[in-house]
């Protein structure tokens, strides 16, 4: 780097040129010579000349492909393989509806498919009625289920008035009777079934028995298993109950 030199000429107060000497001159080469724009300047009060730093400048040829063109953008990532999968839709397929299933008459060959349900078992109104005894207030109803617990502790009918009376004293449930009538015994044709309250034991203490309302509280109406009818009173301990049935 050429160092910074200054002249003052002989007009110029203080060491510098004043405003009024100060003459810029033509630039060599500036005319269609191609020369350089920065040349010494001449001041038109002195012979002084200042000498200034010619700058550095970069050949034409190292400026092609300047500036440098930015990078490619990175490729796409590559697509997944098509699902092969019997379960999945094609996109022909997305957009259709399940075909809805044949109906009864041409899943069965144009002929119509009647499917038979058993129904429910019936069971007869039948219900048990306290009539006498500390076991529970008199004129208490029950109505009976197809399978009933009685006892002082346990069971769907609690007598716990009645000291005597066993934890689960009887138990009554709705069972078929096979009954044949002299008709079908001479047409050899099958029984016909009934189902009837039957009323067993459960091992109590002091017994159980059934009988109508004169015989009742007799031993010989003791009883472990016995088909109940409409009207039949029965002794649980020191209580009384009546079995009523509407046919």
């Amino acid at each position: 780097m050429v160092d910074d030199q200054r002249t003052v000429g002989a007009g110029s107060e203080g060491g510098w040129p004043s405003d009024s000497e100060y003459e810029p001159t033509q630039l060599a080469g500036s005319e269609g010579g191609g020369g350089s724009n920065y040349e010494p300047t001449q001041f038109a009060g002195g012979g002084g000349v200042e000498e200034r730093p010619t700058p550095k400048t970069i050949p034409a040829e190292d400026l092609e492909g300047w500036p440098p063109s930015p990078p490619p953008p990175p490729p796409p990532p590559p697509s997944p393989p098509p699902d092969s999968s019997p379960f999945r839709p094609t996109s022909d397929q997305s957009n259709q509806k399940p075909p809805s299933p044949p109906a009864a008459s041409e899943a069965s060959g144009g002929k119509t498919m009647l499917i038979m349900t058993e129904p429910e078992p019936q069971i007869p109104l039948a219900w048990l009625v306290v009539v006498d005894g500390p076991g529970s207030k008199r004129g208490t109803i029950f109505t009976l289920k197809s399978e009933t617990i009685v006892g002082r502790s346990y069971g769907e009918l609690v007598l716990d008035g009645d000291a005597t009376i066993s934890s689960q004293h009887i138990k009554v449930r709705l069972e078929p009777k096979e009954e044949e009538s002299q008709e079908a015994a001479r047409k050899d044709e099958e029984v016909k079934e009934q189902d009837i309250f039957v009323l067993y034991d459960l091992a109590s203490a002091n017994g159980t028995f059934v009988g109508n309302q004169q015989t009742y509280r007799d031993e010989e109406s003791r009883i472990y298993r016995h088909e109940l009818h409409d009207g039949d009173y029965m002794l649980l301990g020191e209580t009384t109950l009546v079995f009523k049935q509407i046919d």
